[in-house]
């Protein structure tokens, strides 16, 4: 288990798009480089926040719904773009792909 955790770090860390992964609390429990240049953020400070932290405010509603849809075992979409609110205040776009 160790070595897979290992494997999936020096991946993740060497992307060059940013990763992370949330708890089913939506607690970040990893953000790789490419995050925190991304949210300005380290990710010290990153793993004590969650999800919604992140999520500006006028696409929550959006996120819950897709995600109440997956739960279902429905799939609106793999791919879409939402913004994300950065350290300072700033509001960035990303786009969010899913995986299956």
């Amino acid at each position: 288990m160790k070595k897979n955790n290992d494997d999936f770090r020096l991946y993740a860390d060497s992307a060059p798009f940013a990763t992370l992964i949330y708890n089913d609390s939506h607690k970040w429990i990893y953000a790789n480089k490419e995050a925190q240049a991304l949210t300005g953020f380290t990710e010290q400070e990153l793993l004590t926040q969650n999800f919604w932290d992140l999520v500006a405010p006028k696409y929550k509603s959006l996120i819950k719904e897709r995600g109440l849809k997956r739960l279902k075992g429905e799939w609106p979409q793999d791919k879409y773009e939402l913004q994300v609110i950065q350290k300072d205040g700033d509001l960035k776009w990303v786009e969010i792909r899913m995986n299956r």
